[in-house]
């Protein structure tokens, strides 16, 4: 009976991901509806944003404002995520979300059910999760909206999830991690301080960054050095500041540093694309030389192709591990190029997951 049921699920599954190229012609025919693809990307990323930051209940909780509409990419056309051109963003209310949860939960128990039977006698029982009420719902929400990310908009007791600032905080992260990669913690801890204020003198840094000011100093400049950290003259040059001297200060441009690092991805994943294709032609050329030629004959004398002199002059064994050991680099190289899509597709605005 199961067995019978798995194929409508999937059918109804794929026929979300499959729109009509004329919606207006009869029998049109059918194309990938990325708009939802992109769609069920943006929430799966958000939701692992909203976990990592709070937890399960948070991320059900945003679940459930995605799937009734009460979610909002500003900047970005509603047709890119599958939306008509006249969607409109909702807000949804904590008893809305708390049916949704409600219904939810009692769906997942019902087709998640196993005979007691089948179940492992010695396996620990979890408590009951509590119930997803109104009031418990409008407090996590609360966590939410004062969360620096500042995930959530409410207004009236109704609330809609900001998913761009969702991604802002994705981004934030991964700059602070290949910061981290690329120089240290404390380097990182100082670039985050100057993206978060203004602009700040090298005493105000190395202060605020918790670091002694010589080793602030040198890290500023190391930044600045790479790009990543902006000197501003903040000098007052009117008629009554003339005169006096030059005030500079360090300052971050987010949206800079951003674009540098999405560059430099995508130098990146070009140079990994290169090297690819030359280990695919060493490849190619190793499997060819380990085919074994053909002889031709010709009346009682023997000729052998040139091909088989080449392949004579190292033994088959040696020619297989080489063979094996380029496969390795190259998917090794597959697993960075995937990587490096994930990281620049973050990266870019609108995120192309």
């Amino acid at each position: 009976k199961q067995q019978q049921q798995q194929p409508q699920k999937k059918k109804k599954h794929d026929e979300l991901l499959l729109e009509p190229a004329f919606p207006e012609a009869d029998n049109a025919p059918w194309r990938l509806a990325l708009g939802e693809l992109r769609l069920r990307a943006l929430r799966r990323v958000c939701l692992r944003v909203v976990e990592a930051k709070t937890n399960a209940f948070c991320r059900d909780i945003v679940a459930a404002m995605f799937a009734l509409d009460a979610w909002r990419y500003a900047g970005v056309p509603a047709a890119h995520f599958g939306r008509a051109s006249s969607f409109s963003e909702r807000r949804a209310s904590a008893s809305a979300i708390a049916t949704h949860l409600q219904h939810t939960n009692t769906t997942r128990e019902t087709t998640s059910s196993v005979p007691s039977s089948k179940k492992k006698r010695n396996r620990a029982v979890m408590p009951p999760a509590p119930p997803a009420t109104a009031e418990r719902v409008a407090n996590y929400v609360k966590a939410l909206e004062m969360d620096a990310a500042q995930l959530v908009d409410v207004a009236v007791e109704t609330y809609v999830f900001d998913a761009r600032r969702a991604i802002e905080a994705l981004r934030d992260a991964t700059m602070r991690s290949v910061l981290i990669e690329r120089y240290d913690a404390p380097t990182a801890r100082l670039h985050a301080v100057l993206a978060t204020a203004s602009c700040l003198d090298q005493a105000d840094l190395a202060e605020r960054a918790l670091l002694p000011p010589k080793d602030a100093r040198e890290k500023t400049y190391r930044l600045f050095s790479d790009g990543l950290v902006d000197l501003v003259d903040v000098s007052n040059t009117g008629a009554a500041g003339a005169g006096k001297d030059d005030v500079y200060l360090w300052a971050v441009d987010v949206d800079k540093t951003r674009a540098r690092m999405l560059a430099d991805a995508r130098n990146a994943l070009r140079n990994l694309v290169l090297v690819r294709s030359d280990l695919e032609d060493q490849d190619r050329e190793t499997v060819s030389t380990t085919i074994t030629p053909q002889a031709t004959t010709t009346g009682a004398a023997t000729t052998t192709t040139s091909a088989q002199s080449s392949s004579s002059s190292a033994p088959p064994s040696s020619r297989d591990a080489a063979s094996v050991e380029v496969r390795r680099r190259i998917d090794r190289l597959d697993q960075e190029i995937v990587r490096l899509h994930r990281f620049a597709a973050v990266f870019q605005d609108p995120p192309t997951f």
